[in-house]
């Protein structure tokens, strides 16, 4: 401005009106204010400053700011735990919030990884997701996972004794390589130690039932066991 002139500032912002700046007119006018963006006005907004001398003729200079309000990521950290023979999860997923894709995995050694988690093949521990969508929009959050081994109660088989045969151990008849802390059942249910005694035990399915730890299953081996009667010829 020239001598004795004032400057009237002023500003325009029609779709913020929380916006309150502090105003001060003089020979060097100012307008100082603080935004802070809400969800509410994620999006583009124009904030017009204008500044005016009381001269003759009035002379006014105007400036525009665009305004771009990104949204903050919508993160929140989880943890998880999964069977070994679970199919791969995609860890995004296991996030609360509202999480969007096109961030970074890292591992407990700040490597980057893949989004999908192998259960049984993939490392347990946490693992990092941080999104930054520029303008100081960033967030981080942990997926905490662990892995549980599966029960194994071995395959399935078939046996046959005769009544008149020893007393037997079933667990070494089991195909594969059982877990040795599971439970023998005969075909009415009731529970014995699995020593099958062909003088008193009963033809049918046995079962041997190893108990999942959460959040594996239960696992179960038959085995259908035949036990004819001994035929007795009489004596000559």
């Amino acid at each position: 401005p020239e001598s004795n002139q004032t400057i009237i500032a002023n500003f325009f912002a029609p779709d913020l009106p929380e916006f309150n700046p502090t105003i001060v007119n003089g020979d060097i006018g100012s307008i100082d204010g603080i935004f802070v963006a809400t969800e509410d006005e994620i999006g583009y907004h124009t904030l017009t400053f204008t500044g005016t001398d009381n001269g003759t003729p009035n002379l006014t200079q105007t400036t525009t700011v665009i305004v771009h309000v990104l949204p903050t990521p919508d993160l929140g950290s989880a943890s998880a735990s999964f069977c070994d023979t679970d199919p791969p999860v995609d860890m995004l997923t296991l996030l609360s919030g509202s999480p969007t894709p096109g961030g970074i995995w890292t591992d407990a050694m700040a490597q980057v990884v893949s989004g999908t988690f192998v259960p049984g093949t993939t490392p347990d521990g946490p693992y990092q997701y941080s999104i930054d969508y520029g303008g100081g929009c960033a967030a981080v959050a942990t997926a905490t996972i662990t892995t549980v081994t599966h029960a194994v109660a071995g395959g399935d088989t078939a046996l046959a004794y005769c009544s008149w045969d020893y007393p037997d151990l079933l667990f070494p008849h089991i195909p594969g390589s059982p877990d040795n802390n599971g439970a023998w059942f005969t075909p009415a249910g009731t529970a014995f130690d699995g020593n099958l005694d062909p003088a008193t035990a009963s033809s049918g399915i046995y079962q041997y039932l190893v108990l999942g730890t959460t959040p594996c299953p239960n696992d179960t081996a038959f085995l259908n066991i035949a036990i004819p009667q001994a035929v007795d010829a009489g004596n000559d």
